[in-house]
């Protein structure tokens, strides 16, 4: 019985996970990594995490909507 619970909300949350979801939490993951870099006083993890999440969104394509 619960197999076939949690079965059936598995496959429900799947069906809500439309690409725009998905680039949106996307979108809001790296805006937080953005924002948490930025507020760092060290310049290393500027340098250096800053590129990723730019390449990350590119492969993606995911807009910076902020």
């Amino acid at each position: 019985m619960k197999t076939t619970l949690i079965g059936s909300l598995i496959t429900a949350l799947l069906k809500m996970l439309t690409p725009d979801v998905i680039k949106d939490g996307v979108d809001k993951f790296l805006d937080f990594i953005e924002d948490k870099v930025a507020k760092s006083p060290g310049k290393f993890d500027d340098a250096v995490i800053l590129p990723i999440c730019t390449a990350i969104r590119l492969a993606l394509n995911v807009q910076d909507n902020d």
